[in-house]
């Protein structure tokens, strides 16, 4: 196994791209929490969102912040480890984010590695509606690692504005948020355009069940997301609907 470190945040991003536009990406990065610059959390998020990273990441954080890291562990991170940390804990977050063992610690089947690729610019502009503001952290920069261009809103009735003064060519919504939710601001979205357009909405939800999925098609949502939610998938939903309107 072969390790390498970095003293910063800045340094440590430097390492990946090197390592990853050389066809020598790292497979596993140890980010600590707390770091002058470019802190862990930023690290993170700079890594989930760049579409040419593939490198799985483990969290390092003080007792009493895991609740922060929370929606990065939702969004791609593969563990959270809290300090003191220990050599077995280490490793067994280490083997799990290769693949090799599964949550309960039996050996996975193998799995094909994940290939590299810098993807191109993709033309799209997308509201993203939550109130989470780690998880829409790491929404905006894999939208926009992608090339999106990405506007945020904190709750429904936000996006309802937003979209009464703007044209965007989708709308990720998340179900549950404060003042309007998800579905009430999917209704009134729907009201507002009326037949003049129709704007892709993409339900982002907690909720994983058959019911959900119905409630969030029958109130004029177009497709649905269960959290969490992955790079690929999101990418994947997104650039259907993008280009499937132009």
């Amino acid at each position: 196994m072969t390790v390498q470190t970095a003293d910063s945040g800045e340094a440590a991003l430097k390492v990946l791209n090197d390592a990853a536009g050389g066809d020598t990406p790292f497979d596993v990065v140890l980010v600590n929490r707390a770091m002058p610059g470019t802190d862990g959390m930023d690290l993170a998020t700079k890594v989930l969102g760049d579409p040419g990273l593939t490198t799985r990441l483990i969290l390092l954080t003080d007792f009493g912040m895991q609740r922060e890291a929370t929606g990065l562990a939702e969004s791609g991170v593969a563990a959270v480890l809290t300090k003191p940390i220990r050599q077995r804990q280490v490793g067994a977050s280490v083997r799990s984010a290769l693949g090799l063992i599964d949550k309960d610690g039996h050996i996975a089947a193998p799995t094909v590695p994940p290939t590299t690729v810098r993807m191109a610019a993709t033309a799209g502009r997308i509201l993203v509606a939550e109130d989470n503001l780690i998880n829409q952290k790491v929404v905006v920069a894999i939208l926009s690692g992608a090339g999106y261009t990405v506007e945020t809103v904190l709750n429904g009735a936000a996006a309802v504005d937003a979209t009464a003064k703007a044209t965007y060519d989708a709308i990720l919504m998340d179900c549950h948020m404060p003042e309007m939710d998800g579905y009430e601001a999917t209704v009134a979205i729907r009201a507002q355009e009326g037949v003049r357009r129709h704007t892709p909405i993409i339900a982002v939800t907690a909720g994983a069940r058959e019911e959900d999925r119905e409630r969030c098609l029958a109130c004029g949502m177009d497709d649905y997301m269960a959290k969490p939610v992955r790079r690929d998938g999101l990418l994947a939903v997104v650039d259907r609907f993008v280009k499937g309107a132009a």
